[in-house]
């Protein structure tokens, strides 16, 4: 598409690393998930949290997936019970071009991505970010 086309030409060159926001909130996995509805979803007010065990990433928990979960049980379930897996997550490396990130998550309809530098997460980019720095480069003057 020619949003698309303009998008890639004026990121040209542009890595995640440039753009990532480095200051990632995550969960441990053996969060009950009252600790994570009070002290996470509350405080922060982000839809979703990268999950992580040991500095590794694990997963990702969203709000959505606690809504079929009587609050009667929230104590006892965690954030391990209720989470995707690595496996569901969309993942880039901080080399890669953030038009790749950009697509990635145009193609699976997601909002953000994680930034995994060795399995260790290190950033996340949000497609709202990109669209941001794609504002300001185009309404610069060369």
């Amino acid at each position: 598409s020619y949003q698309m086309t303009a998008l890639e030409e004026m990121l040209r060159g542009v890595s995640v690393a440039q753009i990532m926001r480095e200051d990632v909130v995550s969960v441990p996995e053996d969060l009950p998930l009252d600790r994570l509805v009070e002290d996470f979803f509350y405080r922060y007010r982000f839809a979703s949290f990268p999950v992580e065990r040991d500095a590794q990433l694990t997963g990702l928990v969203h709000i959505n997936q606690l809504k079929d979960i009587p609050r009667a049980q929230w104590t006892q379930k965690h954030v391990m019970d209720v989470m995707s897996k690595r496996a569901a997550i969309l993942v880039v490396a901080p080399e890669d071009l953030a038009v790749e990130a950009f697509r990635q998550m145009t193609q699976a309809g997601a909002h953000k991505v994680l930034v995994l530098d060795d399995n260790r997460l290190v950033g996340v980019v949000t497609a709202r970010d990109i669209l941001q720095l794609f504002r300001i480069r185009r309404d610069l003057p060369d």
